[in-house]
């Protein structure tokens, strides 16, 4: 806990709707300071909740492809809006870091809870795509799995081939980042070329 900041202890054992109606009390009261930044293959039902709460609508198509060529999935896209295609990495972190950036300006950033894998004590069939893959490949579902040893850690992860691909995807974006990256995780398979690990406590203590 970082001292003298505000802390919310929620009861989510308690009665769920309450806690439910409180939360949408909330967004109510809060969604007319709010900018949302959104792409355009969110759930229609998270742009409806947006615009209810009165939030500001900023859109924006997630890069598909390279943008050339007549069976381009981004040149289509542009043909149905005109928003502009931003490279994002493929999935909601990492999309909220390529805009805070570009909001933000950091002199450094640090990176929580971006693991892409399980931890030792996670069996693979309690991963998150284990039964998607098991349907689909049921004779090598194996082979999309892995086991990564983190060399800044000294610890072995397991990952799967979405995650992976989110991995690889980051670590491309990071060649683009204006300012040093550290990722403070302290677990996981993202490591290499333009993150430097390091404990969070650490990175709060960076002049």
């Amino acid at each position: 806990m970082i001292p003298n900041w505000p802390a919310v202890d929620i009861d989510w054992q308690g009665d769920e709707q309450v806690v439910n109606q409180d939360l949408i009390a909330l967004v109510n009261r809060q969604g007319p300071g709010i900018k949302a930044l959104l792409s355009t293959s969110v759930a229609p039902a998270v742009a409806r909740r947006c615009l209810e709460a009165g939030m500001a609508v900023y859109w924006w198509n997630p890069m598909m492809d390279a943008g050339e060529g007549p069976a381009s999935l981004n040149a289509r896209l542009q043909e149905l809006n005109p928003v502009p295609c931003i490279a994002t990495g493929g999935c909601t972190a990492t999309a909220a870091l390529v805009m805070a950036v570009q909001i933000f300006r950091p002199r450094r950033i640090g990176l929580l809870g971006f693991d892409f894998g399980y931890y030792p004590d996670v069996c693979m069939d309690h991963t998150q795509y284990y039964d998607a893959l098991r349907v689909r490949f049921p004779r090598d579902y194996e082979r999309y799995f892995a086991r990564l040893v983190n060399p800044d850690l000294g610890e072995a992860y397991l990952t799967d081939v979405s995650h992976y691909c989110l991995r690889t995807a980051l670590l491309e974006l990071l060649d683009l980042m204006p300012c040093p990256v550290y990722n403070c995780t302290s677990g996981g398979i993202l490591f290499g070329k333009g993150i430097t690990t390091l404990p969070l406590k650490d990175f709060l203590g960076l002049a």
